[in-house]
């Protein structure tokens, strides 16, 4: 009989040894629309919430924690980023200077006094499109016209990259056919970019 116990509670603890338990968030249900996104990165620790349990989905999102999030997706498997330089005296210095580096982005575009600031939605497709191409050795792909409403708001240069970034499939525009180049880039949205780079 004690041999029979201590063979089902050592199956039990093998069980729940083995067995993965998936990160949930206070302000997330699974009708929300990045719930799939957010929760993949979650449980495999891309992505973190606060200390209180929750995502804050609608929440703003940083150039820092944004460029955290590109540059730790295109880095080569066994690359430490902790190895790197810093460019800033900042948590993100090092993300930062790979970026620089490779062209993700410009250089001194990113300062101490606008690094911590909400990332808008232009800047993300930038950065993401740059990193595909000059991390992950992706081809600019323009074959596909972008036709967005807001279109004439544009840089040529914005426009080539986020047309890279539309047609590989790591975003896309509003129901209203526009873009919204300068509205912030919230952190379900980031996930949802940085869940399809991924893929």
């Amino acid at each position: 009989m004690k041999r029979r116990i201590v063979i089902l509670l050592t199956c039990l603890l093998v069980i729940l040894g083995t067995t993965s338990f998936a990160v949930t968030f206070t302000d997330l249900t699974n009708e929300h629309w990045a719930y799939e996104y957010i929760s993949t990165l979650a449980d495999s620790g891309v992505v973190n919430g606060y200390p209180d349990g929750s995502y804050l989905p609608e929440g703003t999102i940083s150039r820092a924690e944004f460029l955290k999030l590109v540059i730790a997706a295109s880095m080569p498997e066994g690359v430490d980023i902790k190895e790197a330089p810093m460019t800033l005296d900042h948590w993100a210095g090092q993300y930062l200077y790979v970026a620089e580096t490779y062209g993700v982005v410009q250089r001194r575009s990113i300062t101490l006094e606008n690094i911590d600031e909400p990332i808008t939605r232009i800047e993300m497709a930038l950065m993401i499109a740059k990193a595909d191409v000059m991390l992950k050795f992706n081809s600019l792909n323009t074959e596909k016209e972008i036709t967005f409403n807001d279109y004439d708001e544009m840089t040529s240069e914005e426009v080539r990259w986020l047309t890279h970034a539309v047609n590989r499939g790591f975003i896309q525009g509003y129901p209203d056919n526009t873009f919204g180049t300068k509205l912030n880039m919230t952190r379900a949205e980031a996930a949802t970019v940085i869940y399809r780079y991924t893929k």
